[in-house]
This record gives structure tokens, C-alpha cells and sequence, in this order.
């Protein structure tokens, strides 16, 4: 993993205008990988409350994630098609936008860490017919809060954090990343 690179900067529009929420990444072995942040700022947190369902051609889907999602663009101008074989992942609000990624592009593969319950109907049966992974994580409530009935995530592994800790420490990204780095009981 030492020849990895950032090639290409995804944006999206939220309350105070676009800004950057995922990069591609070519990997050592010429495969595109992109990946898409979690909730970061005080506007992305208010756009992340509009989860009253909006009717997509994929089902119902909070109304904030399917806002910044359908407004994506890239920073070179290519259109996100030429990305559409790329594998995915995401964490929390970036797992809701890796997961439409993966849906609307058919990615080859997917992993969604901490995602929230905000995607239903069509959008899920979709995404389980995808490879991939949902992650858990025990002591995380994202992936647990019951959203306007929203279903399960398909495929979903559940982990356990690396050492004891409270709400904030088991939904951040790098515990994540950690405790798949240990070998789980």
C-alpha cells in the first residue's frame, strides 16, 4: 500500500455550498478505490437531521443524504461514470453515500463502517445484491438508531471495540480501523 494516490476529489453540496466529500484513490495494483468521510461540521450534522424520506428511483431515502448525494461532482470535471468501477467504503454518513455509490454505479465491492439506518425499499434489496460488508460496531448507536422505520443494512458484520470506551470513541473511524486490525474473540 505504499503506492497509493489520490487521482480525483469528490464534492457535494451541503448547506454552506460544496466542498469535498470523498477522494479516488488508485491503488498499486491499478484498481480505483474511493471513499467517502462521515459527518464532519455543524451544517453537515443539520443536513444529516432531514431524514424524512425522500422517493427516489431507489425507494425511500433520508432526504439529506439523497441531496448531497445526487448533487456529486468531481473536481476534474469527469463524470462520476468513469469511477463506476471502482470499490467503495464509507463511514457513517459516508457509508450512506458509498452505499448509493455502490448502488447507482454497481460497484464490485463495498464497506460501510458505522452507517446509519436511512436507506429502505429498493435501495437495500439492491445493495445485498452487491459484495460487500456493512461493519458494526458494538457501543455504536449510528448503525442502531431506528430512523422512521427504516430496515437493516444487508450483510452486516458485527465487531467489538479494541478496548472499553464510551458512544464517541466506539463510532469514530479509526476504532473501527483498529479493532479490524486485532483479532476479534
Amino acid at each position: 500500500m505504499d503506492n497509493v494516490y489520490v487521482i480525483d476529489t469528490v464534492l457535494g453540496r451541503d448547506l454552506d455550498g460544496m466542498k469535498p466529500y470523498g477522494a479516488v484513490f488508485l491503488d498499486e495494483d491499478g484498481s480505483l478505490t474511493i471513499g467517502f468521510a462521515g459527518t464532519r461540521t455543524l451544517e453537515e450534522w443539520i443536513e444529516d437531521c432531514e431524514i424524512e424520506p425522500e422517493y427516489t428511483p431507489y425507494g425511500k431515502i433520508a432526504a439529506g443524504i439523497w441531496n448531497t448525494f445526487s448533487s456529486l461532482r468531481t473536481v476534474s470535471g469527469k463524470p462520476l461514470g468513469e469511477y463506476s468501477k471502482a470499490r467503495v467504503g464509507g463511514h457513517s454518513r459516508g457509508g450512506l453515500l458509498a452505499a448509493l455509490w455502490a448502488i447507482d454505479y454497481g460497484s464490485p465491492e463495498y464497506a460501510l463502517f458505522a452507517c446509519p439506518k436511512m436507506i429502505g425499499g429498493q435501495a437495500v434489496q439492491l445493495l445485498s445484491s452487491l459484495k460487500g460488508t456493512a461493519f458494526q460496531m458494538a457501543g455504536d448507536v449510528v448503525p442502531h438508531l431506528p430512523l422512521f422505520g427504516y430496515p437493516d443494512l444487508p450483510s452486516v458484520t458485527h465487531i467489538l471495540p479494541p478496548k472499553a470506551g464510551g458512544i464517541v470513541y466506539c463510532h469514530e473511524f479509526s476504532t473501527y480501523c483498529e479493532s479490524l486490525t486485532k483479532d476479534q474473540p
